[in-house]
């Protein structure tokens, strides 16, 4: 069964990008929400049902299109995360899980943590000089990009 629309919470959307559950519809033309369960066990929700258990005010239907769309303007927005960090919080990155594209690039130490923030998106952390950063990218973003991200964000830093 392939969604046809997503239920989303907006709250929930915007701080971890993520939806309720999704719509679909069965062989009878009703519409669905998935993994979504009557009280009293006979099946899944309808949509309708589903939106009454679970508050009209609070969840809104998208459509798959818009969903997409949603997600890609979010995961923009998460890409422009960067920010100063300390040694410690470098070192617990570079430690935490085994780090993935380890490198030095330009004269910048810098590697991703191998768990996913959501979809391609990873916590990027490089070493410039004493200066340490952190920012969010895709995974298998250019290293150059994120060189040079990190480089233009760190000339007027000092070490914490």
């Amino acid at each position: 069964m392939k969604p046809t629309k997503y239920i989303i919470n907006d709250e929930s959307f915007k701080k971890y990008n993520c939806y309720c559950t999704y719509v679909f519809q069965k062989d009878d033309g009703q519409e669905y929400a998935a993994y979504s369960c009557s009280s009293d066990g006979s099946g899944e929700l309808t949509l309708a049902q589903y939106l009454a258990q679970h508050g009209n005010e609070l969840c809104r239907v998208v459509s798959s299109d818009e969903f997409d769309r949603m997600i890609l303007e979010a995961w923009e927005h998460r890409k422009q995360e960067i920010e100063q960090i300390t040694p410690n919080k470098y070192s617990w990155m570079l430690e935490c899980l085994p780090p993935c594209r380890w490198t030095k690039h330009s004269g910048v130490e810098l590697f991703h943590v191998s768990e996913r923030i959501t979809g391609n998106l990873v916590d990027w952390a490089g070493q410039v000089g004493d200066i340490y950063v952190r920012l969010v990218d895709e995974a298998d973003a250019e290293l150059g990009h994120i060189t040079n991200r990190m480089l233009e964000f760190t000339t007027n830093l000092k070490p914490l």
